[in-house]
């Protein structure tokens, strides 16, 4: 029989979109938008000062699973501020205090020139290759 817990009582979250949830939804916009030539894929870790660390990237299963990093962000527990930083081309690290700033952010990254030109350059070598 288990002791008397000393937590009192847990909270149970809230449902809300978090910084990595974004990134994901992105990821499976882009896959749904090229018709899954292209998968966008997030991948997420941890590191020893209590920072979540994620990346936003860019497969292309036809081309032996290339992949390439479009961005990637780092926060703590407490979700904001959110730092970017653009993986596909240098640009400064960039701070997000909350979600709107941050989704700003991303469609900046997203709908940039660079961006542009990558997914466009791999599905012309996935559609030559046909």
């Amino acid at each position: 029989m288990p002791g008397d817990s000393l937590w009192g009582a847990i909270p149970e979250g809230r449902k809300i979109q978090t910084p990595v949830s974004i990134l994901k939804e992105q990821a499976e916009l882009l896959s749904v938008a090229t018709n899954r030539l292209l998968e966008g894929s997030v991948q997420v870790q941890g590191d020893v000062v209590g920072k979540v660390n994620a990346t936003l990237g860019i497969t292309a299963p036809a081309l032996a699973g290339y992949r390439i990093e479009i961005l990637m962000i780092s926060h703590t527990v407490g979700l904001y501020p959110v730092f970017v930083q653009s993986k596909a081309f240098e640009s400064p690290q960039a701070r997000a205090n909350d979600e709107a700033a941050y989704k700003a952010v991303l469609a900046n990254i997203l709908q940039s020139q660079i961006v542009n030109n990558i997914i466009e350059r791999l599905l012309t070598q996935i559609k030559s290759a046909e």
